[in-house]
């Protein structure tokens, strides 16, 4: 079976016997996936956890951020517990999903999240589509500020 191959050699253990890929793989998800309320409680506390050091390029952290917000629903979507599926409710809000994303920038960005959470009817790809195009914050704050209210007559 390829499985083995990706497999460390100290885990070799749980797929002895097995005669499928099926097999191997589900052996795995009984050893190591747990869906549980501690599982589910740790996955949706990373969420909450979650922040933008101030190093690390927007680009980035909205892919890291997306990557864990995705990892959280598939484990609200798969667990049977009552915590997951409480979960899983919260994780399908477009607004919270938001909240949480500004909420997880840096204090650097405190301007452009308050001009972003007072914009109405913003969606969270408004949002994530506003950040993907700044250079800096302190730039977008300028830009945002300083935007002129129409054409200057000179005379």
């Amino acid at each position: 079976m390829m499985i083995q191959l990706t497999i460390n050699r100290d885990q070799q253990f749980v797929i002895e016997g097995c005669t499928t890929t099926y097999d191997a793989w589900t052996a795995l998800q009984n050893t190591f996936d747990h869906c549980n309320v501690a599982s589910s409680f740790y996955t949706f506390r990373d969420i909450l956890n979650l922040h933008m050091s101030d190093s690390e390029s927007m680009t980035d952290y909205l892919l890291r951020f997306g990557n864990s917000w995705s990892q959280a629903h598939s484990r609200a979507s798969t667990g049977s517990d009552k915590l997951a599926k409480a979960i899983k409710l919260f994780l399908v809000s477009d607004s919270i999903k938001s909240a949480i994303l500004l909420n997880s920038l840096p204090d650097s960005y405190n301007d452009t999240v308050n001009i972003l959470q007072s914009k109405a009817n913003q969606t969270f790809e408004d949002h994530t589509t506003h950040l993907r195009n700044l250079k800096t914050a302190d730039d977008n704050a300028k830009a945002l500020f300083n935007k002129p209210k129409g054409k200057v007559l000179k005379v």
